[in-house]
Parts: C-alpha cells; sequence; structure tokens
C-alpha cells in the first residue's frame, strides 16, 4: 500500500505541536499577566482626596479605623484569591480530564 503522507509529515506534526503547545501558553501567560498589570489594577494612579485631612487627623485624632475609607482593597484582594482559585481549579479539572482519556 503506498504513502499517504510523505517522510517528512512527522517532523511537521511534532514541530506543529510543539509550536501550539507553546502558542497555548503564551496565550495563557498573557491571560494571566494582564488583570494583574499596573494598568488594570491602576498602580501608581494619583487620586485626588475626596476630603483633604491628613491619616494624623483619621487615625491618631478621631480614631477611625483605615479600612473605614479605604474597605475596597479587601474586597480587591478577595476578588483576585477567588480568580486564582478558579484558575487553579480549572487547570486542575483539565489536567485530570485529559489525563482520565
Amino acid at each position: 500500500m503506498a504513502q499517504i503522507f510523505g517522510a517528512k509529515a512527522n517532523t511537521v506534526s511534532r514541530w506543529s505541536r510543539l509550536g501550539g503547545v507553546i502558542l497555548l501558553g503564551a496565550v495563557g501567560l498573557v491571560l494571566w499577566l494582564i488583570p494583574r498589570s499596573s494598568y488594570v489594577t491602576e498602580v501608581g494612579v494619583l487620586r485626588t482626596q475626596p476630603v483633604p485631612f491628613r491619616r494624623k487627623h483619621h487615625v491618631g485624632d478621631d480614631g477611625f479605623d483605615c479600612r473605614y475609607c479605604h474597605a475596597s482593597v479587601e474586597i480587591t484582594g478577595l476578588y483576585w484569591h477567588f480568580v486564582d482559585i478558579v484558575w487553579i481549579f480549572l487547570f486542575s479539572l483539565l489536567y485530570l480530564i485529559e489525563r482520565h482519556r
């Protein structure tokens, strides 16, 4: 019976799979890095303070808890913990599905 594919077909197939794995890894890395970038998290962006009081006045004199004004920091931290847990679950699930086949 005659060969359907030439001698280079195995080499092309191996390099294509390797390229696909590298491309998939690069896309995954980009999708993991973009939400953590300073552009998205706005690290370093200066905000105007709505009430021009110093921290000493709020915390020292009045006794405010810092979380009263900065509650979004804790919520944002919990959100990113949730995102990380979802990624860990997703990758574990995909690994187990692939391993089961």
